[in-house]
């Protein structure tokens, strides 16, 4: 799929974002200024298995994005409950694991402009964040970020054959992960407990695109981040 509208930069980060943390939703913001007010103006909502979440009001934690418009700072909350900073909102929506990412770009007078939000929860339950997880959103962000402007504003935004080339690969390994996922679950309905041999296969084939993924996605330092997904399933 290429990417020819926010919609479509929006979905694939969050898809990205959802493979790799194991959360739950995610949403997709971009910042609308009408009469010098700020405005928030949602372009996707997407579930665990990459569904649009359809709802009439916003379950999510305003006082996190709030905090991410005025510091222009990610928020990263891994378990709300043992955090000082866990909000009434979270309470209220009961929202364990939370990520707020700013999606900004610098102008010519080297200025820092705010675009958009990238924010991705987990209801319920907390769940532990991957490490060195912070640089590899960062990245995405600025991929993100810089796919949007170049849509928006040609002019503003270059969109070099590595950087689109590296985006379509990206793109590439979600869809297969999707498919080895789609492939596991039916073989599950098929058999009461699934084939484990070949639940095996396909789940060392899921590995490996989303190693392929991490490394895509993560500078060429953070060859923790790769060694830790491979621990992390290694029993399979």
């Amino acid at each position: 799929m290429d990417c020819y509208s926010a919609e479509d930069i929006f979905s694939l980060s969050a898809d990205t974002i959802l493979l790799m943390t194991g959360l739950e939703r995610a949403y997709g913001f971009l910042i609308e200024n009408n009469n010098e007010e700020m405005n928030l103006r949602e372009i996707i909502a997407k579930n665990s298995n990459f569904l649009p979440i359809k709802e009439k009001n916003f379950t999510i934690s305003q006082s996190i994005v709030n905090k991410v418009l005025d510091n222009q700072n990610s928020v990263y909350i891994s378990n709300a409950d043992s955090n000082n900073n866990k909000s009434q909102s979270m309470f209220d929506f009961d929202i364990k694991t939370v990520i707020c990412i700013p999606l900004s770009h610098t102008n010519e007078k080297l200025e820092k402009k705010l675009i958009g939000i990238l924010y991705i929860d987990k209801q319920y339950s907390s769940h532990p964040l991957p490490s060195k997880l912070e640089t590899s959103l960062k990245t995405i962000a600025s991929m993100t970020a810089n796919s949007i402007l170049s849509i928006k504003n040609p002019s503003l935004a270059k969109m070099t054959p590595e950087f689109r080339q590296k985006y379509q690969f990206i793109n590439s390994e979600i869809h297969n992960i999707k498919s080895t996922l789609s492939t596991s679950s039916k073989l599950i309905n098929k058999f009461d407990y699934g084939n484990p041999s070949a639940l095996k296969t396909i789940l060392r084939e899921c590995r490996k695109d989303l190693m392929r993924l991490t490394r895509t996605i993560s500078p060429p330092i953070q060859h923790t981040t790769s060694k830790s997904i491979e621990e992390q399933t290694s029993h399979f």
